[in-house]
């Protein structure tokens, strides 16, 4: 990208309050905004460039925030401070949050170096806060809950020039994710569609045309649900993204409405198997957790590492019990509890040995706090051909219970299990095949 012309600088350091565009007013600019004393050699190139142009734009497309707050978190170790600069459709994006919510903002990432995008957890190769185009933020009242985060992303969305935004537990696509690592925070970015005006540009005045008389209004000729129908099954010549929404539009659709009804046909076929499945292979993958013993005299027995932040080092895993309710929570997307309590080993004990299957259920349903189950069980061992994917499985010794895991179909399971007992190697979550092992108690969840 080229750097601004010289004229273009002189009127901005005008602007700014720093005088006279040269090297001595160059170092006084550098030395206030650039992190690295090697910046500050009043040298005009690419760091003092996007430098300038984030504390220009931010001046004049927001209201309520400072350059200062969009620096990259590196804090000068590998960068100046502005790697890129913040281009100004996010800037005017996030100053729209920032006056439709009216409550103050944290801006908790910015714009972000290659290196430092390299070292954090979450990220993503060719992120966009590497283009100035991402933020995430934290708003009280607008993303502390996952409701809020909700209401606020539906908002957000409808935003010109806007991307893609998310938080835990939500997207804007309508997806449920899992992204414990944004806390409490919103991603959001935007397309990069404005185009910067610079201060010694000078517009051509445009003729005054006659108002053009207003077209008769498009009657759609479908309804919603078969126009988005016939979008997903990839029939007529509607496109993608902007044409879309141009095409539909002639039409006489309202883009919104059918664009939503695109996304909940798309959402509907995945199931909540192959959501939970491949939530399990995700966690199995990912050496941040892993198998932790559990008792049920430690308060903190079944603690969620996802649910419960401060659940780290010591905590920071599952039980073999803990990991398969929450492959139901986290993955599926369960209603059932996924925290200390659930289906203690003396919970599977008595599921096994209870007079009648209705009373087996109604202990079931108790500690999982699902209504939606059955409950299989044979004391002398349930034949896997009996086994449905999704299930959670009760192993036993006997009468006494051993193990829980959960059953991913085609002859593969996924489990917390401790081995040896040595950090992480062989206390791991795993997906395993299901040869050597049994079940004579079987949770099966049985709602659509």
């Amino acid at each position: 990208m080229a750097l601004l012309t010289v004229n273009e600088r002189k009127a901005i350091f005008k602007q700014l309050g720093f005088g006279e565009y040269n090297e001595k007013n160059i170092k006084a600019f550098q030395k206030k905004y650039m992190l690295r004393k090697s910046d500050h050699d009043g040298v005009y190139g690419p760091n003092t460039d996007n430098t300038l142009r984030t504390v220009f734009y931010t001046l004049k497309y927001t209201k309520n925030f400072k350059p200062e707050e969009f620096r990259c978190e590196c804090h000068g170790k590998y960068c100046c401070g502005y790697p890129s600069y913040m281009k100004p459709a996010e800037l005017i994006h996030i100053q729209a949050i920032r006056d439709h919510y009216k409550k103050p903002i944290i801006i908790t990432c910015g714009l972000r170096c290659k290196t430092w995008n390299s070292k954090l957890g979450g990220s993503i190769q060719n992120s966009l806060h590497m283009k100035g185009l991402a933020i995430d933020f934290y708003q009280l009242g607008v993303t502390d809950t996952l409701a809020h985060r909700k209401a606020s992303i539906k908002w957000i969305k409808k935003q010109p020039n806007h991307h893609y935004t998310y938080g835990n537990g939500i997207n804007s696509y309508g997806s449920h994710i899992s992204a414990p690592y944004m806390g409490n925070a919103l991603h959001t970015d935007t397309n990069d569609n404005v185009k910067p005006i610079h201060p010694e540009w000078k517009e051509p005045e445009k003729p005054v045309e006659p108002p053009k008389p207003e077209p008769a209004p498009v009657v759609p000729k479908k309804t919603i649900d078969e126009i988005a129908k016939e979008i997903v099954d990839g029939k007529g010549d509607w496109g993608n993204g902007d044409e879309r929404k141009k095409k539909l539009t002639e039409a006489g659709y309202d883009y919104d409405a059918v664009q939503k009804k695109i996304n909940d046909i798309l959402d509907a076929k995945v199931s909540w198997l192959d959501k939970a499945n491949a939530w399990a292979k995700k966690i199995a993958a990912d050496n941040s957790y892993h198998y932790v013993k559990r008792t049920s005299k430690d308060a903190k027995t079944h603690e969620c590492p996802i649910c419960h932040k401060h659940a780290k080092g010591k905590y920071h895993g599952w039980n073999c019990i803990g990991f398969a309710f929450a492959v139901w929570h986290h993955g599926a997307g369960f209603p059932n509890k996924c925290s200390n309590g659930v289906v203690l080993s003396k919970v599977w004990e008595r599921i096994l040995t209870a007079k009648t299957d209705a009373d087996a259920l109604e202990i079931a349903r108790e500690y999982v706090g699902l209504k939606d189950m059955e409950v299989i069980r044979n004391k002398n061992g349930i034949p896997k051909k009996e086994w449905k994917a999704g299930d959670i499985m009760g192993q036993f010794k006997g009468d006494n219970y051993f193990h829980t895991f959960y059953f991913m179909g085609d002859g593969k399971i996924a489990e917390s299990v401790g081995l040896s007992g040595k950090v992480p190697n062989d206390n791991q979550i795993r997906i395993k095949d299901y040869k050597n092992k049994s079940a004579k108690v079987i949770i099966r969840y049985i709602g659509k």
